[in-house]
């Protein structure tokens, strides 16, 4: 069996291949991404281009991966002295698989004229989501706001604009657990407790150089459509 995304909480009769799997359970294969890695490439990237001011969005909490990838997160912003303000952490909580995910939760910050110069989405869905709401509220992606994904969908290298993000080998993991299932029912390998995969830092478009002042920084209120704010009322 190999399950995706899926908590599993006790051991199997057959050979079973968490991708995504962060439990360590006797007789299941855990295929994970580096995280820490992750949170490595993402926030050297931030910090390189001078962001401080920068908004987290959490995933949600039927996510395999959102609690291990938010640890890291806060592990090495405190490693690199990198703040993480209480009132720049946003959880997202719905179940959708669309960019509407991400554009609340960026839409009551900008609301509440919060000050930030980048954003940490939790994927590449939330991430686009979170573009629109700021260029509805006015402000450009990357001059005005910075915006960082992560997964690397086929979608990310064609948004306007294209988004920086991490790419997560899916394809690879996919195949890495599949040789493990088949390694297993053969006998043909010893099984491992843990495969873990490299991520890559996919530079795009959608982050630059913080600049000295923006609307975003001063907490300058833009205008979001009527149309826009009816339709999430």
């Amino acid at each position: 069996m190999i399950a995706i995304d899926t908590p599993l909480e006790h051991p199997f009769s057959v050979p079973v291949v968490a991708v995504a799997g962060h439990r360590p359970i006797p007789g299941v294969t855990n295929v994970i991404l580096d995280h820490r890695f992750a949170a490595e490439l993402v926030l050297t990237h931030l910090q390189s281009l001078g962001h401080r001011r920068i908004v987290f969005v959490r995933g949600q909490s039927f996510s395999a991966d959102a609690a291990e990838r938010w640890r890291y997160i806060v592990d090495v912003a405190q490693e690199r002295g990198i703040p993480i303000r209480a009132e720049l952490i946003v959880q997202l909580d719905r179940d959708l698989s669309s960019p509407e995910l991400g554009y609340p939760v960026i839409q009551q910050l900008l609301s509440n004229r919060a000050r930030f110069s980048a954003v940490v989405a939790f994927n590449d869905l939330s991430a686009i989501g979170a573009i629109r709401a700021l260029q509805d509220f006015g402000l450009r992606v990357p001059a005005d706001v910075s915006v960082i994904g992560f997964d690397d969908i086929d979608a990310a290298a064609f948004n306007n604009p294209r988004l920086t993000t991490i790419r997560q080998p899916l394809a690879e993991m996919g195949r890495l657990a599949a040789q493990c299932v088949l390694n297993r029912l053969h006998g043909t390998k010893k099984s491992l407790e843990q495969i873990i995969v490299e991520p890559q830092l996919m530079v795009r478009e959608s982050t630059q150089a913080i600049r000295q002042k923006n609307p975003a920084q001063t907490g300058k209120k833009g205008k979001v459509p009527r149309r826009t704010l009816n339709r999430l009322s």
